[in-house]
């Protein structure tokens, strides 16, 4: 799913009682790219069980690791798909600089067990975005709906108002 949709539900992972060295160091740096930014998407578009990825890229300036192919082989990953560049261009994911590189996708529920396991901080904070996510698409899901229902209505009062004008018009010429 993409930023402006509603992303699948996922339950919180068990992070570990003692946290990693790794979660304490990345959480006395400043955020230089803030989950916020994270793209995670489905690919192929449209299609019924398609796979969620996040760019490696992302993930590692996220997760602030040097090396995450090597640090991290077990990884799934693949190339980006001339559309999926398309894609992730279009939905501002990604500058044309970037697009025009060697992009890589990795498999989103991979990172996300990686981020439990040794990023706890950094876990929860990109489940607080999630749930944010969530939460605008449904509000705006809402809205469009009231928005949808109220047009309906005022369209239907209109068609009585032109009725109610056309009954007055007839009895006045009437008198």
């Amino acid at each position: 799913a993409d930023q402006g949709e509603s992303l699948p539900k996922r339950r919180k992972c068990s992070t570990p009682s003692s946290e990693s060295s790794n979660g304490d160091e990345e959480s006395e740096k400043q955020d230089y790219f803030p989950a916020s930014r994270l793209f995670e998407y489905q690919w192929p578009l449209g299609e019924e069980g398609a796979e969620h990825y996040m760019l490696q890229e992302q993930v590692a300036e996220y997760l602030d690791i040097r090396g995450i192919q090597r640090k991290y082989p077990e990884l799934q990953r693949r190339s980006l798909e001339l559309e999926e560049r398309k894609y992730l261009l279009g939905r501002g994911a990604v500058t044309e600089t970037q697009s025009n590189m060697g992009l890589v996708a990795v498999c989103s529920d991979e990172v996300m067990e990686l981020m439990a396991g040794e990023f706890p901080r950094k876990y929860d904070e990109y489940m607080d975005v999630v749930q944010e996510r969530e939460f605008q698409a449904a509000l705006k899901r809402k809205i469009l709906e009231t928005k949808r229902v109220a047009q309906m209505h005022v369209g239907g009062c209109m068609c009585d108002l032109m009725r109610t004008i056309g009954d007055l018009d007839s009895l006045s010429l009437m008198m």
